[in-house]
C-alpha cells in the first residue's frame, strides 16, 4: 500500500508522510522443517539504531539450505500469537540485550525449557545473556543453566574470532564477528565465554581456547 497523504512545506510543496524504519522480518516459502525466527533484541547499546536487519540476515542463511521459515517478535510469542510449538526448530535472537533489557524473560524461559523437553530444537544467540543471568536469583540461574547446558565464566571472551570445534557439526568454519559496524553488524565489545555443563556440547570455540 502507498499513503498519499502529506503536508505542504515551507516552500509550498508537497511533502509525503514517510515513517521511521522499522525493524526487518521475513518468510521462507521453502517447503521441509518448520522453522521460526523469534527477534528477542530490544537494546540499544553496541547496536545504536532504533530498527535492525537481524531476522533478515538469519532468514537468508536458513532459505539458502532450501529450508522454510516464519519470524517474529518475541512479544508474538509472549502473548500466545505465535507458539513455538508448532515448529520443529526455533532460533532465538537476544542480540546484545542484558540486564537492564531482560535478555530472556522467565516467561520465556519455562516456554523454552518446555519446547525442548519435548523434542524441539533450539538454537539461542546473545552476547549478554550469561551475564545477565549472573546477577540474578539461585532459582533463574539454576533454570537457564538447565535451558542452556551452559555456565557463565566471564564477560569479555578476549576474541572476536570464531573456530568450528572438533568432532562438531561446525568443524573446520572460522569466521570473525562483531569488529566492525555497517548495515548488518555492529562491533561487540563484551561477548560473553562459558562452560558446557550436563551433558552441553561445544559447537564454536573463541580462537584462544575460551568457549
Amino acid at each position: 500500500a502507498v499513503d498519499t497523504n502529506g503536508a505542504e512545506s515551507e516552500e509550498g510543496g508537497f511533502e509525503p508522510f514517510v515513517s521511521q524504519p522499522t525493524d526487518i522480518y521475513g518468510v521462507g516459502f521453502y517447503s521441509g522443517a518448520r522453522v521460526l525466527v523469534v527477534d528477542n533484541f530490544d537494546r540499544r547499546a553496541s547496536w545504536p539504531l532504533e530498527h535492525h536487519p537481524f531476522v533478515r540476515s538469519h532468514g537468508a542463511a536458513i532459505a539458502a539450505n532450501r529450508v522454510g521459515f516464519d519470524s517474529c517478535t518475541e512479544t508474538a510469542v509472549q502473548t500466545g500469537e505465535i507458539d513455538v510449538r508448532e515448529y520443529e526448530a526455533v532460533f532465538y535472537i537476544c542480540g546484545d540485550d542484558s540486564r537492564a533489557d531482560e535478555s530472556l524473560a522467565a516467561a520465556d524461559q519455562h516456554r523454552l525449557i518446555g519446547y525442548l523437553q519435548n523434542g524441539g530444537k533450539l538454537v539461542i544467540s546473545g552476547s549478554e545473556i550469561g551475564y545477565d543471568f549472573n546477577a540474578t536469583t539461585p532459582a533463574e540461574l539454576e533454570r537457564t543453566e538447565e535451558l542452556l547446558k551452559a555456565r557463565y565464566l566471564g564477560d569479555l571472551a578476549g576474541s572476536n574470532r570464531v573456530l568450528g570445534a572438533g568432532q562438531s557439526p561446525f568443524e573446520g568454519l572460522e569466521f570473525r564477528y562483531g569488529t566492525i559496524n555497517s548495515d548488518e553488524n555492529y562491533i561487540e565489545d563484551y561477548p560473553d565465554h562459558i562452560l558446557p555443563i550436563d551433558g552441553g556440547r561445544t559447537a564454536l570455540v573463541y580462537d584462544n581456547s575460551r568457549i
